[in-house]
């Protein structure tokens, strides 16, 4: 991600540079929307690869992608903002910019809200690693505690309902 915006900044420097030797400065805003837009891809996508490496760790492969995919919507939205506010000045990114915040702050309300939630749960304790618990019907033992899951292991001492 870093060699990326380093490349980014060294490759608009050196158009810049050929530009303003050629006098066609004037389109250099394109050019450097053009470049924001195709480095800025490659950094989101190294930037939701560390993410989702990070989250590997810890989680399984459905929700790291899940986070990894998140990123990339946020970092897509960024880009676009910053392109349209550089293009049309700051009003008009600031308006782009706060419409994505909130088609991307629906699309992510559940998600959150399960974060919060278990955030609550961690501070809360109202059970820990270890205790037999009853969530929802399901018995269990409590595995692992984290900010969006709560893993039981199926207990072996499960009875049967008639």
């Amino acid at each position: 991600m870093i060699v990326y915006i380093v490349v980014y900044v060294i490759v608009a420097a050196a158009l810049q540079f050929v530009m303003s030797m050629f006098h066609v400065i004037a389109y250099f805003k394109y050019v450097n929307a053009i470049l924001v837009l195709t480095f800025g891809w490659y950094i989101v996508n190294s930037f939701a690869d560390f993410i989702y490496w990070t989250m590997r760790g810890k989680y399984d492969h459905p929700t790291a992608v899940a986070f990894k995919n998140l990123m990339r919507i946020i970092g897509i939205v960024a880009i676009i903002a910053a392109v349209v506010g550089a293009a049309v000045g700051g009003i008009g990114g600031l308006t782009i910019g706060g419409f994505l915040g909130i088609v991307v702050g629906f699309s992510i309300q559940q998600v959150a809200g399960q974060a919060v939630a278990g955030i609550f749960l961690l501070a809360a304790r109202p059970f820990k690693i270890g205790d037999h618990v009853n969530i929802l019907g399901e018995d269990g033992i409590v595995e692992d505690i984290t900010s969006l899951f709560t893993l039981l292991e199926a207990s072996p001492f499960r009875a049967e309902r008639i």
